[in-house]
């Protein structure tokens, strides 16, 4: 399941410095995860997605899955190939990254919008916002966003830049 809006607004990675998924403090914050799982060395065991949006009870129907890197992980932005890439038509957008796909592109809830996520202004895309995919950008310290107009832009945005988060999931289908 992905978010059908941006729920808040974070920085991919804290500090301007190489990283990867696996180490990112965006990671560590939506799968609340203790001082060793970012390259930073911030504890996100409180002050956290998973639990900040979660019930307890709802937190054990959302299946762990290896997502990149061999991180296993409950809560996860999504991938390049998944949003315009090799997988996209399956969930439902179009391949190419550089086309206006209205499916890609998001509005954000208010909370995220009090938490710095910038709402797009002009006309056509009035309310649209960035929001973060998981892959690397044009260089180690870049990672790729959705744009307000639902392109991906290749080079992607410094990590230490606060865009809007569109988490995922995959949740338990019996429960």
């Amino acid at each position: 399941l992905l978010a059908d809006q941006a729920l808040d607004s974070q920085r991919y990675n804290q500090n301007s410095e190489d990283i990867t998924w696996e180490k990112s403090s965006i990671r560590s914050w939506l799968n609340a995860q203790d001082t060793i799982n970012n390259q930073e060395g911030i504890n996100y065991r409180k002050g956290n997605f998973l639990n900040e949006a979660f019930f307890l009870s709802e937190q054990a129907v959302i299946l762990p899955r290896n997502i990149a890197n061999n991180t296993l992980d409950k809560i996860f932005l999504l991938a390049e190939t998944q949003i315009c890439g090799l997988d996209a038509k399956k969930y439902g957008f179009i391949m190419d990254h550089s086309i206006d796909d209205e499916a890609r592109q998001s509005k954000c809830a208010e909370y995220a919008f009090a938490m710095g996520c910038y709402k797009f202004v002009e006309t056509k895309y009035a309310e649209n916002v960035n929001w973060w995919l998981r892959s690397p950008g044009g260089s180690s310290k870049a990672a790729l966003k959705i744009d307000y107009d639902g392109r991906s832009r290749t080079g992607g945005s410094s990590i230490d830049s606060i865009e809007a988060i569109r988490p995922a999931l995959y949740l338990k289908i019996s429960s």
